[in-house]
């Protein structure tokens, strides 16, 4: 440990899950604010953030808007995209 700097990686690691947890119920922002909670708790250990994990998330939603309208081929190169981001929050493309 460095002198002067104090860690709670336990706290960051809970706030990094809690804020992926938004993410896939869609509530982006409250899970922003938690990932900073969390990055001044530990930076070391917020994973999910820096993989372009909003992005994922919106291209996840958008691939499942596609699928609802048949467009099959569009939401397979979404979904595709989306876990190239970060494949720990793409979910719904079982089977395509």
């Amino acid at each position: 440990m460095v002198f002067g700097e104090e860690k709670d990686t336990i706290g960051a690691i809970e706030l990094t899950q809690k804020a992926r947890w938004l993410l896939k119920d869609g509530k982006i922002e409250e899970a922003k604010a938690k990932f900073a909670q969390a990055k001044k708790l530990d930076a070391s250990v917020v994973f999910g953030e820096e993989k372009n994990t909003l992005g994922a998330i919106k291209l996840t939603q958008q691939a499942r808007e596609l699928l609802k309208e048949g467009k099959t081929e569009e939401a397979k190169k979404k979904f595709a995209k989306a876990r190239e981001w970060d494949a720990n929050v793409v979910f719904g493309d079982e089977g395509l």
